[in-house]
């Protein structure tokens, strides 16, 4: 199950690596203010509809349209920021049991199953599908943070985080 040092951590990433410039800096500011919205998703646990309510492809077209309507390129990047984090942890969370991607338009679970086997060779198994939402699925899916080693990489990862940004942020410093 992906879990909340996988759901912070890999669109963390993804942005670092799509957005690194001169600039990163500043707009580091924004991924790492936004970090919550990657975990945001799960909130819909407190509901007692974990993976409908806020597990759903309408949740992450918020964040697109926004970047849209708005012309302050701040925002508009904030947008697409919390877009990422948003829709990566439904991508992540459809691996992982399924998610009800077209809720409340439908009540089917979306899912995407893949392994890599090694017998008598290589292959690839990709399979992917819907089935109906039941209250036994809802209650298999397990808490945000299902092992001690996944919240130790989470420390570990943001603390690595913080300490680069404080470091690019002193050399900047620096050069003023």
């Amino acid at each position: 199950m992906a879990d909340c040092a996988f759901h912070i951590l890999l669109p963390l990433l993804a942005m670092f690596v799509v957005t690194y410039s001169e600039k990163t800096s500043e707009k580091m500011k924004y991924m790492i203010f936004l970090l919550p919205l990657a975990l945001m998703p799960d909130l819909d646990h407190f509901f007692f509809m974990h993976r409908m309510l806020l597990h759903n492809i309408f949740i992450p077209l918020i964040f697109i349209i926004a970047s849209i309507i708005i012309t302050d390129p701040r925002v508009k990047f904030a947008a697409r920021v919390g877009f990422v984090y948003v829709a990566s942890h439904i991508i992540l969370d459809m691996f992982s049991g399924g998610v009800a991607l077209l809720y409340p338009l439908s009540h089917n679970i979306f899912f995407i199953q893949a392994e890599l086997l090694f017998d008598k060779g290589f292959s690839w198994v990709l399979d992917c599908g819907m089935t109906p939402y039941s209250i036994e699925w809802a209650l298999a899916k397990g808490s945000v943070i299902t092992s001690t080693s996944s919240a130790a990489i989470l420390i570990v990862g943001l603390s690595a985080i913080c300490i680069l940004y404080r470091a690019r942020y002193s050399k900047q410093q620096e050069k003023w």
